[in-house]
């Protein structure tokens, strides 16, 4: 995981999730007002974050994705994750995800940290050059889907019935950012 790209901020650190962050990890999954927005229960036992991290370390080593922790600078926490995933060699493209404990809402930290994962992603890529990034969210998750209209994604449109968990299909709204769309910011 030392390659993983590091990133600072005023505020924050970017860096690779060790198993030391576990219990920060916890805290952000076992929040059912965080776990809502996600295709799975929160968590309930430490072992499912330190399960988690392991994931993370493979699709990372296996070219699968890239997730930060975002770590607030003041007290050495890890707030949050951000990441890349759905890697689209051919068609130059990825998505982004982020998630941040409650705690830390409405500070600007999501805005802060992903700022500089698409900066990286369309100045350097990501295994390869990026041209499009891509997010989704559930309609109700207006605090994200204002993240993603601040840094400059455009809403493409609904996939309808595009999730399906806890017994029930979910629509999803569709946001992308253009490379060319970024240099303009």
């Amino acid at each position: 995981m030392d390659k993983v790209p590091r990133f600072e901020t005023s505020r924050l650190r970017l860096r690779a999730i060790f198993p030391a962050d576990a219990k920060d990890i916890f805290e952000i999954y076992s929040d059912p007002q965080i776990a809502k927005f996600y295709d799975f229960p929160p968590f309930e036992k430490l072992a499912q974050a330190s399960d988690l991290i392991s994931r993370i370390t493979s699709w990372f080593q296996n070219d699968i994705a890239i997730r930060w922790a975002i770590v607030e600078k003041q007290s050495g926490k890890v707030v949050g994750t951000c990441c890349f995933d759905s890697f689209q060699p051919a068609y130059e493209s990825c998505n982004l995800g982020y998630n941040l404990n409650r705690s830390f809402w409405n500070q600007g930290f999501v805005t802060e940290a992903v700022r500089e994962i698409i900066q990286f992603a369309f100045e350097n890529g990501i295994h390869n050059p990026v041209y499009r990034i891509g997010a989704m969210t559930l309609p109700e998750n207006r605090a994200s889907e204002k993240v993603l209209t601040k840094l400059g994604f455009q809403q493409e449109g609904r996939m309808r019935s595009y999730g399906y968990w806890d017994g029930q299909r979910h629509d999803m709204n569709l946001f992308s950012l253009l490379k060319p769309d970024w240099t303009l910011n």
